[in-house]
């Protein structure tokens, strides 16, 4: 029986590591025979007090990157900004993505939003919002960070999943918490052979910034910068890119932000996932 690898990574495409740092993963990756996304930027909510300056821009410029650098097909990145992105339309996106993307594609993720204060719900979760998301009912209108994985994984069966989330406080994700609470949906909805990660933008208690001076939130920005610095080698182990957000953040903010990451893996061999490189068996999507 395959035995669930769970890494915790602390390397430069996570943390302020030393740029001489090696990764502890292999950098091969095994090819992808499609390749697909659902890109989610939320800057308009139900209370406007939520409301974000540049998320949209964040998820089309991570758009732009997946259809030029990262070699994915138009028709296979679904984009959804602003109000469109409700609870159910990111759910009806989610399903498209597990119809589209077959055992041996790669299902990539990408969500920018606002994470809530744990202050806020009852049982001190933090919940990513979407566009219909209110405080009062966030438990029905939005998505609990520990969660929202467990939907990824019941409703995608790639053998590849990556999911990158740009929030408020989104490292909760990461936290020893969440993997006691995943260990088991885990273990039963990846199969063998499978490997998932996740990639988040701030720790537990940091906020998710934008820049004072550019367009855009400061995550977003510098991954896309060096996924598009590392060209046919961008992905999940190896692309530097955490110590300049956080200085950054530091010179703007004067406030801390630190991304971190973790993949769990169900396969013998411990491969990167290389999301720039070309799918080799491409098929049409049904809608």
């Amino acid at each position: 029986m395959a035995i669930l690898l769970t890494t915790l990574l602390s390397f430069c495409v996570l943390f302020n590591c030393d740029a001489d740092a090696k990764p502890s993963l292999s950098n091969n990756s095994r090819p992808f025979a499609d390749k697909w996304a659902i890109v989610i930027g939320v800057d308009k909510f139900s209370d406007p007090t939520w409301n974000l300056k540049y998320a949209a821009n964040d998820a089309i410029e991570f758009q732009q990157y997946l259809l030029s650098d990262g070699h994915f097909a138009a028709d296979h990145v679904r984009l959804l900004t602003g109000r469109k992105a409700t609870r159910d339309a990111i759910l009806q996106a989610i399903d498209w993505l597990g119809r589209n993307a077959q055992s041996d594609d790669l299902a990539l993720v990408f969500v920018r939003t606002r994470g809530t204060l744990p202050r806020l719900d009852s049982s001190g979760e933090s919940y990513l919002a979407a566009a219909d998301t209110t405080a009062d009912s966030l438990a029905v209108t939005g998505f609990d960070q520990d969660s929202f994985q467990k939907v990824l994984l019941e409703r995608i069966h790639s053998k590849d999943i990556f999911l990158i989330v740009d929030a408020d406080f989104s490292g909760q994700m990461l936290r020893p918490r969440s993997f006691e609470y995943m260990q088991g949906p885990l273990v039963s909805l990846l199969p063998a052979g499978h490997l998932y990660a996740l990639l988040c933008s701030s720790g537990s208690n940091e906020i998710s910034w934008e820049s004072k001076h550019d367009q855009h939130g400061v995550f977003t920005h510098c991954l896309v910068t060096a996924f598009t610095a590392a060209g046919a080698r961008a992905g999940f182990v190896g692309v530097q890119f955490g110590k300049a957000m956080t200085e950054q953040v530091e010179k703007e903010r004067s406030r801390p932000q630190h991304s971190g990451g973790v993949l769990h893996s169900r396969r013998a061999d411990q491969t990167d996932l290389m999301i720039a490189a070309p799918a080799v068996n491409p098929h049409a999507p049904v809608d």
